[in-house]
């Protein structure tokens, strides 16, 4: 009998000895542990995982450093193909020729059973024995198990590990009855660190977030990592930052998805992968089967899908890889089945709230009437909340399609300009100076303000037609006359019915008033002005007062002062006999208090202070908890404000812009209290889709002493469309600071220039003392009008809202890691390991931070950079 086939059936990987064990990989991280575990040596260890996970490897090194006295039979239970000259072995006639091979056995008699020799070499062992069993779901011999289990009684010195790759009765039901080790898929996966040791060790030197990208896009299943580095790109040894091709580890998937013979998973798999996440209901739905609940257990089972229990739910999930591969092979292999998963999919998604994963997911399988009828149902959520899914699906929708449907007529030509999302390069082809027009009501004295560049027009537009169809469900009725006239397209809407214009008002207040709840200053002000504007000419004097309160709120928190009391003054002139919401008196007292701060006046400003809406409110509770940050600032409640803020975060988190608004005002009440390193907690890893939080990072590094940074931030965030001149004279005084600090005056004095101009043309004062007044004075030279605003009553006498920003030294990034590692690890090496860093390479960061720092030792260090506010402070 040849040593590596048995009758033309199954395989005998491995005799006794090393050399004829499987091939341990040269490229293989061992985790310390899974050797662990094993070590134990249990009468019964079982190794559990999908293809690529590593099982035959893990067992085949440990293994090789067991003791010499034990002795190890390796078999296979997977079969060759078949040979009709004889019938293809047993299990046992397997381990009783490995015995043969490894000396425990001599060559069997004629006539005998391979089960008998195997039990009387076992029964003549001096030594301990080792029995592994690889591909062992392979094996179709009922009787297996139960004549297995029979051995490891009978026997002491024997101990059995069995490796397969789906969940069969010897975990469930064995491993029940006799002590053992289960190591299961989940242990298996790479984390973040072994990842990056995997790939250093293929020869790329991949950066911390490549390595978390790609552990999360493969959910660490090892030979996938394997085939994207490997099929993806070239190494490069010593340098970072390289690409990563996800879609090279395809072809691996694929030959994954050809050994699948179940037809019902390869289905639900397949429908289920068009969903990020899903519960059994959702993968019935999408699958179209009855009973899903078998197969994805053992999905589960197998670790293709991973599962976790929220509340009373079970979600499941794919790694995104995986997903994206089974995604792409139905969209290619079955494109009509791919629609109905897909639309599927999307009833899901809204029937669970989630319009705009919906959207994406109609868009994507080019379902554009389905899209149409998405966008008609859930017009003012999707565009409200979710304006780019909008933006992609009007760019990629045929023409033909688009023009039929009303609402996304509209969002190609006026709503979506509107909405680009935050940081995108400003339009220089428009204007960035308006007339009050624009933002106060039409009775204001026109004059120029920095103001909000081109929005006042389009939006209004926008509105007017959002509000006529919403009124009629009818686009005709709503001509619109397309004269592109620099960027202008006139809405003609005379020859609507009197009975609709009248009720104009009424809609565009209600659509200003969702703008506001969802803290979009600008859409909200235009909504507003419009409002109000149709409200006094149908008679609606309640809408006229409400809105035109509205407005003055939005004036007040963009930067408009003096709109901001315009607008207050209509709403006063409206007319009485209607009962009036008490709460515009209270958003009066509110405006009035914003301008009186901005003013510096601060006994005037006390109305700010008492803003305060229901928590239920979302967005527009963290705005007033915003105002209520800045008041304290002046009043010395900064440790009050402070704690609500932080116990509103408490449950919140989730990166959207309540959040923003919420970690905005922390950072600022941080600062002024003198706690950097918790201002830049709050702020770390957010992320900077917000002028607020773009702001609260300037000001961050600005005070921490990094000054480099803070000019990298804000100049970045000037070179985008701002559109509340409060934020921009924010961001132009940290830049001045900033620049000043690195003796670079010309370009502070442009940045002070500019945000003179700004303060003159609103009144904007309290911005001017977030940066050190000697600073600005240090300047007038280059700028002389800066020392007239400086001498301002209520400016000149007032306190710096901020201490001096700290001398800190100017740290690279890698140092600053290299610090916050040194922090929570007690040796060098601990901080190599967590930043996949070498020895060597800490000590040359760690020399140069000690330059900087005036420092000679780590704990010196640690205790200089707590002091300066670059690295948190343990709680």
């Amino acid at each position: 009998m040849a040593p590596d086939t048995v009758g033309g059936g199954a395989v005998t990987l491995a005799l006794g000895h090393a050399s004829r064990w499987p091939r341990t990989p040269s490229v293989f991280v061992v985790k310390a542990s899974l050797i662990g575990l094993l070590d134990r040596r249990e009468p019964l260890t079982i190794v559990r995982g999908p293809r690529g996970y590593g099982k035959t490897s893990l067992v085949s090194h440990w293994v090789r450093s067991l003791p010499d006295e034990v002795s190890v039979v390796w078999v296979s239970g997977r079969t060759a193909p078949g040979d009709d000259a004889g019938p293809v072995p047993s299990l046992w006639d397997l381990v009783a020729d490995s015995m043969v091979g490894s000396g425990l056995l001599q060559l069997p008699e004629n006539g005998a059973s391979g089960r008998t020799e195997v039990i009387h070499a076992l029964a003549s062992s001096q030594g301990e024995t080792c029995l592994v069993v690889d591909d062992f779901d392979q094996v179709r011999d009922p009787r297996v198990e139960a004549d297995l289990l029979d051995l490891l009684r009978r026997f002491p010195g024997l101990s059995l590990v069995l490796c397969m790759r789906d969940v069969a009765s010897v975990e469930t039901v064995l491993a029940a009855t006799i002590d053992s080790v289960v190591i299961r898929p989940i242990d298996l996966l790479l984390d973040a660190q072994e990842t990056y040791e995997l790939a250093e060790r293929l020869g790329f030197t991949l950066s911390g977030d490549d390595a978390r990208a790609l552990h999360l896009e493969t959910a660490g299943w090892p030979a996938l990592v394997r085939a994207i580095l490997t099929n993806g790109a070239s190494p490069h040894p010593g340098r970072s930052g390289i690409a990563i091709d996800l879609q090279a580890g395809e072809p691996f998937l694929q030959s994954v998805w050809t050994e699948l013979t179940d037809r019902r998973m390869q289905r639900l798999i397949v429908r289920t992968a068009i969903l990020d996440e899903f519960t059994a209901a959702s993968a019935q739905l999408c699958s179209g089967l009855r009973d899903v609940g078998a197969t994805l257990q053992l999905l589960v089972g197998s670790g293709l899908l991973m599962a976790e229990r929220f509340q009373d739910a079970v979600v499941y999930r794919y790694a995104p890889a995986v997903r994206h591969a089974c995604l792409d092979a139905l969209r290619r292999q079955d494109p009509r089945q791919f629609r109905v998963v897909s639309r599927r999919a999307a009833q899901t998604h809204t029937a669970q709230g989630r319009s705009a994963t919906a959207l994406a997911l109609l868009s994507r399988a080019s379902l554009w009437e389905d899209v149409a009828q998405l966008v008609d149902a859930f017009w003012v959520e999707l565009v409200a909340e979710s304006p780019d899914e909008i933006a992609a699906a009007v760019a990629a929708m045929p023409s033909e399609v688009l023009e039929r449907h009303a609402r996304l007529v509209i969002a190609r030509d006026h709503l979506l300009p509107l909405h680009k999302p935050a940081g995108d390069p400003a339009d220089h082809s428009r204007s960035h100076v308006l007339d009050l027009a624009a933002v106060g009501p039409a009775s204001v004295e026109r004059r120029e303000v920095f103001a909000l560049p081109g929005v006042a027009e389009a939006m209004e537009q926008s509105l007017a037609q959002i509000a006529i169809l919403r009124m009629t469900g009818d686009f005709m009725a709503a001509r619109v006359v397309a004269e592109r006239d620099h960027d202008a397209v006139l809405l003609q809407v005379e020859d609507l019915r009197n009975d609709v214009r009248d009720e104009l008002a009424p809609v565009l207040h209600e659509w200003a008033v969702t703008r506001l709840l969802a803290a979009d200053l600008p859409g909200a002000l235009s909504a507003f002005r419009e409002a109000a504007e149709l409200a006094g000419e149908h008679h609606h004097p309640a809408i006229v007062r409400e809105a035109s309160v509205g407005a003055a709120l939005a004036c007040a928190m963009l930067g408009y002062l003096e709109p901001a009391e315009a607008w207050l003054a209509a709403a006063a002139r409206a007319p009485v006999g209607y009962d009036q919401d008490p709460t515009a008196d209270k958003i009066v007292a509110t405006v009035r208090g914003i301008v009186a701060l901005e003013r510096i006046d601060i006994e005037a400003a006390v109305g700010a202070a008492a803003f305060d809406v229901p928590e239920e409110a979302g967005e527009f509770w963290a705005l007033a908890a915003m105002i209520r940050a800045q008041v304290a600032l002046f009043d010395g409640s900064h440790f009050r404000v402070l704690g609500e803020i932080e116990a509103a975060r408490v449950d919140g988190g989730v990166p959207g812009l309540r959040e923003a608004l919420l970690v905005a005002a922390s950072v600022d009440l941080n600062l002024a209290i003198g706690h950097f390193s918790r201002a830049r907690t709050a702020i770390a890893g957010f992320p900077q889709s917000y002028e607020i939080t773009g702001l609260a990072r300037a000001r961050t590094e600005y005070f921490s002493g990094e000054f480099a940074r803070a000019v990298d931030v804000a100049t970045r965030w000037l070179k985008t469309r701002i559109y509340a001149p409060a934020n921009r004279l924010d961001f132009l005084l940290i830049l001045t600071g900033a620049e000043h600090a690195r003796g670079r005056r010309y370009e502070a004095a442009v940045a002070l220039e500019e945000a003179v101009a700004i303060s003159l043309a609103t009144g904007l004062l309290r911005a001017f003392l977030k940066v050190p007044r000697a600073t600005l004075r240090d300047l007038s030279t280059e700028v002389p009008r800066i020392a007239a605003i400086l001498d301002r009553e209520g400016l000149a006498d007032a306190a710096e809202l901020f201490p001096a920003p700290t001398a800190s030294a100017q740290l690279s990034e890698r140092e600053r890691e290299v610090l916050e590692s040194l922090a929570t690890n007690a040796s060098l090496a601990g901080v190599a390991r967590s930043l996949y860093l070498s020895s060597n390479t800490v000590k040359t960061h760690l020399r140069s931070i000690y330059r900087k720092l005036g420092t000679h030792s780590s704990v010196e260090t640690v205790e200089r950079a707590w002091e300066l506010g670059l690295i948190s402070r343990p709680e």
